[in-house]
């Protein structure tokens, strides 16, 4: 009979490519595969190497310590369930970044976890990541992920930076997600098995 244990969650690319991460146990989170992960940073083409990124509904850190793994200069991690965070903080811990990854307890959809991390005003996040759990994207909570991620393009992503949304395919269907800042470079859409990915581009422009 083959075996229902789930893989071990590791880091798929960059400087701790292989590495283990701790994730919470249950199915309150769902860590995203590794190869949608290494098949998503290989869409953004490198733009988060040395640059800040900002990784909202975090969970046990995944793809904010993958961004790391990548050269990301800077990852703030936002999250606020307790065992997810727990799991977050000792993968911070066992990569040693902890000087170069910022854990935040917080509400990922408040704007008072989107600031600069030197306090400065502006845009400042080359990549921002989101990934809510899939209820969020449907019924009354849909509306306040959209207006979120139309806000954080204007006021957290950089020129030539991109606003990526995880969800369920059906969630993210093409023309379901109505999000056309005026500023916003192109939307591409990419689906991978039960896994959809929205990558919003800033124009450099703006």
């Amino acid at each position: 009979m083959p075996s229902t244990r789930p893989k071990p969650l590791k880091i798929a690319t960059g400087e701790f490519r292989g590495r283990a991460l701790a994730a919470p146990p249950g199915r309150a989170t769902r860590p995203m595969l590794g190869r949608v992960r290494e098949s998503m940073f290989a869409t953004f083409g490198g733009i988060e190497e040395d640059l800040p990124v900002l990784d909202l509904f975090s969970g046990s850190g995944s793809m904010g310590l993958e961004a790391a793994s990548r050269g990301a200069s800077f990852v703030r991690c936002v999250e606020r369930s307790r065992p997810a965070l727990e799991a977050l903080r000792a993968n911070v811990t066992t990569l040693g970044v902890e000087e170069r990854v910022e854990v935040m307890t917080a509400d990922a959809l408040a704007p008072a976890s989107w600031r600069a991390p030197d306090g400065a005003e502006g845009p400042w996040a080359a990549v921002v990541l989101m990934d809510p759990p899939y209820p969020d994207l449907r019924g009354s909570g849909r509306r306040r992920v959209l207006e979120a991620a139309a806000s954080l393009l204007d006021e957290v992503v950089l020129p030539g930076g991109c606003l990526l949304l995880h969800g369920h395919p059906r969630d993210l269907e093409d023309g379901a997600v109505p999000l056309r800042p005026a500023d916003l470079a192109r939307c591409d859409r990419r689906v991978l098995g039960n896994t959809a990915l929205l990558y919003y581009w800033k124009s450099p422009d703006r």
